[in-house]
């Protein structure tokens, strides 16, 4: 009995070795086939005004989140 789960337990390791390794195999061979038609997927160009505006934004935050610390200590 202890052998039938031994022997289940390897094929399906071995199974799962196998699977694994045929997944890396096909990622590799498709980013080797895709690298050609890699200029059509050009990054997008950086917007800093969005940066800026959410580091406004949790500056903003922040200062209200210590006002309301300081009006509730004083009251």
């Amino acid at each position: 009995m202890i052998y039938d789960g031994l022997k289940l337990m390897i094929m399906g390791m071995g199974y799962v070795f196998i699977f694994l390794s045929l997944i890396i195999v096909f990622v590799n061979l498709t980013a080797k086939l895709s690298k050609p038609f890699s200029h059509i997927l050009e990054a997008p160009p950086e917007q800093p005004k969005q940066k800026k505006a959410a580091a406004a934004g949790m500056e903003d935050v922040i200062a209200a989140a210590v006002a309301a610390v300081h009006r509730h200590q004083n009251q």
